[in-house]
């Protein structure tokens, strides 16, 4: 069966986003979020997706345009 290898980090553009993704993928987490400049995660007792919804929608529209919001899987992304 033919197979395929991404090599390429295509989404994140710009360094320390790409050296980020790389460090999670060799499974270094501390070295990954050592590279994420402004990283917030809410108390146990918030509901992710609503304090992850109301901490961008509190940025500045020029702010908004260049944050990136990363989950770690497809069903948190989903929620």
């Amino acid at each position: 069966m033919p197979t395929a290898i991404m090599a390429d980090i295509q989404r994140q553009r710009n360094e320390d986003a790409r050296e980020a993704v790389l460090h999670a993928i060799r499974g270094e987490v501390r070295a990954a979020f050592s590279r994420i400049e402004d990283l917030r995660t809410p108390e146990k007792n918030q509901s992710f997706t609503g304090e992850v919804a109301r901490a961008w929608l509190g940025l500045h529209s020029s702010v908004r345009e260049r944050t990136g919001i990363v989950v770690l899987t497809n069903r948190v992304r989903g929620k």
